[in-house]
């Protein structure tokens, strides 16, 4: 696993390899030439350094990714109070097979999701044939609605937030954005 560069910071690294171990999903987030975000839900494999994942090689999260390496992870599970982390990290192009991917531990996490997808290792692997390896360099435990967790020793309670609504409002954007909505402070 990598060092944590900030104790302090990366004290919730054994939290966060758990959510890696445990979750299906991690959100991976890119950035487009152009600078606007690319966010995207992937199957991954955590083994311990590297989240592992196959793409399929002209996918813009791979084109994002060889423009420029930094990336963001998202885990966890927001409807268990926010229980998420944030992790930081770069990626490279593995050398690695997708169907060494498959055979180290993929196939046996998402086999039966292929298989109601109609997916065989075999067209996978040719589908997805860009292996991505993705280094974690900073962990950024996440814990949103309550006070913060036993992991920063630092901690103290959080003041108590203020609930927020959704209100739609037209806003003076061209009109094929069509109407914005903000978060206004609920009274």
């Amino acid at each position: 696993m990598v060092d944590p560069q900030d104790p302090g910071e990366c004290a919730g690294s054994a939290r966060v390899e758990t959510l890696l171990d445990r979750e299906a999903i991690v959100w991976l987030s890119t950035v487009r030439p152009d600078g606007r975000p690319h966010l995207i839900p992937i199957w991954f494999l955590w083994d311990g350094d590297a989240v592992l994942f196959a793409s399929k090689p002209q996918a813009c999260k791979v084109a994002n990714l060889r423009a420029k390496a930094e990336c963001m992870l998202a885990v966890g599970d927001p409807m268990a109070d926010f229980d998420v982390a944030l992790i930081e990290a770069r990626a490279e192009l593995a050398s690695m097979t997708t169907f060494e991917l498959l055979a180290a531990g993929l196939l046996a996490k998402y086999g039966e999701r292929m298989r109601a997808a109609d997916l065989t290792a075999g067209t996978f692997a040719e589908t997805y044939s860009q292996v991505v390896r993705v280094v974690p360099t900073r962990w950024l435990p996440w814990h949103g609605r309550t006070e913060r967790p036993p992991w920063r020793s630092d901690a103290e309670p959080t003041s108590a937030i203020q609930p927020w609504e959704l209100s739609s409002v037209e806003s003076p954007v061209p009109p094929d954005l069509g109407p914005r909505v903000r978060l206004v402070p609920s009274l």
